[in-house]
């Protein structure tokens, strides 16, 4: 993209030659943001209402119950402790308390009961989605005019990959919200600098690096931004010298404060707290003065330690799946493949109407801030080590949705309508999944949980699916065992939502041969297992597929002779990288 301030179609009031985007809350404003609510916050808990919580929803809850019980040692830190307290502010608030053990941190809430919660979450997180719904219509609007921001608000209303994580208690949609907010942020501090803007943006930066580490890039990406519009844009415009002449030295004091303030505001949210941080035996043999100090109570110790047991699981890796291999260490070209069976066609569409629009309309300058915040976090998550679904690439795919709003700048309506096509198509076929949005595909294929599996399709969210499912097939039952392999801990979920209705079977159990089973694809894939024991089935035609996840095999059915399904014998040690 060249760096530009000129375009061949002006947008709606960007301001003084692009410099900065205008967030105008006027009516139209707050009609989008209705019309959106409306549909969001319903969806939500309607959704929520359908399925069980999903495989990392306890370790969130309950170390946001925790951190709201000034209990911060009792939280397992792999993730900053504010967006899971942001999270469970509205349980906490109707009495939830954390438990001995957080996989029944659902169960064991006196006066609470599981489908409670859900609602709770799933209401409070539906709202605080709309700020971030708001602040795509006004960034578009700024940029490419009032019907960009339309498409930008109904886009991200409809799309399936942000619904499906609307309702739970996880940070991926939180965490978009932060980085969007820290971005949109530090561009208008960066066209129009001012200590008033330094310090907003000091404070969103501070909170998006508390709600999830995806974030951990915002202040070099904000970097970036300022190296693009107070050196690259003024040297090639030949104004270099008089961009800082007389700027040098507030620029100077803003960056001061910002380096005081971001960590000042991280400190005070987590309750001006001082904690000792526990390293490893590496870290302490290899630093042995720093891990000494460290060893004292310090302050925002909660965060650091967060951070130090992030970045160890980060280079260790995380257990993957994908079109059949299994890893440790990720792929670099994982979210690509994903993507292919996760973005929404009609979302593709407007991408690509984006991409042949730049004939019609020049770069503006403006668009620096989606199209370095897409690269960065793109690249971010393709050469991250842990692959556990498409969710961590939603920060890249949202500045791709607002980025794909530009072909809504040429005039008349052909170019606009395709886009409403896109928001249209997108819109139907999200639907056409509803409620199961975590297992969406943007068309229709044979055994996808073959090529992409786990948090991509199954994360543990079909318990009260697969009990309605065996109320509806009483008869198909007729006294058989049923049995439940499935993904995740049962802790008390299995007698919760299904009582003594199915067998459940561990790892270690031995395969059944009659009656039914019902598994999930996780495991049916050998997923995070000793030995891939279920691999036979993978051949078999199941009866049904509950919540589109969840696969269902008449075992007897599949052994006519009366003898019972023959299981292949398992040979050779087992594979640890399971």
């Amino acid at each position: 993209m060249a760096v530009a301030s000129s375009s061949t179609v002006e947008p709606a009031r960007e301001g003084r030659a692009g410099e900065t985007i205008t967030c105008r809350l006027d009516r139209v404003f707050w009609l989008a943001i209705l019309i959106c609510g409306l549909i969001i916050v319903p969806r939500a808990l309607w959704v929520a209402s359908a399925h069980s919580e999903t495989f990392d929803e306890p370790y969130h809850l309950s170390n946001g119950l925790n951190f709201l019980a000034g209990d911060l040692r009792a939280m397992e830190l792999n993730d900053p402790p504010l967006g899971s307290a942001i999270t469970a502010l509205p349980v906490w608030l109707a009495g939830g308390r954390a438990t001995p053990s957080m996989w029944n941190v659902y169960y064991d809430q006196p006066g609470l009961s599981p489908g409670q919660i859900r609602l709770l979450v799933a209401g409070w997180k539906a709202i605080l989605f709309l700020p971030l719904v708001g602040l795509a219509f006004c960034w578009c609007r700024g940029i490419y005019g009032a019907r960009a921001g339309w498409i930008a608000a109904l886009l991200l209303t409809f799309e399936p990959n942000f619904t499906a994580h609307l309702h739970l208690a996880t940070l991926d949609a939180l965490a978009v919200e932060g980085i969007a907010f820290g971005v949109f942020l530090g561009w208008r501090y960066v066209r129009r600098p001012s200590m008033g803007r330094a310090v907003a943006m000091s404070a969103a930066v501070a909170v998006a690096l508390l709600l999830k580490h995806t974030a951990v890039i915002l202040p070099g990406v904000i970097a970036m931004m300022a190296l693009i519009g107070w050196v690259v844009a003024p040297w090639r415009n030949g104004h270099l010298r008089s961009e800082w002449r007389g700027n040098w030295m507030p620029r100077t004091g803003h960056l001061a404060a910002t380096i005081v303030l971001v960590p000042l505001i991280m400190w005070a949210l987590l309750g001006f707290e001082r904690r000792p941080m526990h390293l490893g035996p590496g870290t302490q043999a290899k630093f042995p003065a720093i891990s000494a100090l460290l060893q004292r109570p310090v302050p925002g110790g909660t965060y650091l330690q967060s951070f130090y047991d992030g970045l160890g699981h980060g280079r260790a890796g995380h257990r993957a799946y994908l079109l059949g291999e299994h890893g440790m260490n990720g792929w670099w070209y994982y979210h690509l493949v994903v993507g292919a069976y996760k973005a929404p066609l009609g979302a593709v569409l407007i991408l690509l109407l984006a991409a042949a629009s730049r004939v019609r309309v020049r770069p503006r300058f403006s668009e620096w801030s989606l199209l370095l915040a897409a690269a960065a976090w793109a690249v971010f998550a393709m050469q991250a080590k842990i692959n556990a679904g498409w969710r961590h690439f939603l920060p890249a795919w949202f500045f791709l949705i607002l980025l794909s709003t530009r072909c809504c700048a040429i005039p008349g309506w052909r170019w606009f309508g395709a886009a409403v096509i896109g928001v249209v198509l997108t819109a139907a076929h999200a639907l056409s999944f509803h409620p199961d949005y975590l297992s969406y595909l943007n068309f229709p294929r044979r055994d996808a949980y073959l090529a992409v599996n786990e948090a991509n399709l199954d994360w543990g969210q079909s318990l009260l699916q697969v009990r309605r499912w065996l109320e509806d097939h009483k008869s198909l039952i007729a006294g058989r065992p049923v049995y439940l392999r499935y993904f995740g801990p049962p802790g008390m979920r299995f007698p919760v939502y299904l009582g003594d209705s199915v067998i459940p079977l561990e790892p270690t159990d031995p395969r059944p041969i009659h009656g039914l089973l019902v598994i999930s694809p996780t495991p049916l894939v050998g997923f995070a297992q000793p030995r891939d024991e279920y691999a036979a089935l993978r051949h078999c035609p199941p009866i049904a597929q509950i919540g589109h996840s969840v696969y269902v095999f008449d075992l007897d059915a599949l052994a006519p002779d009366g003898n019972g399904f023959v299981w292949p014998a398992l040979t050779g040690p087992p594979d640890e990288n399971r």
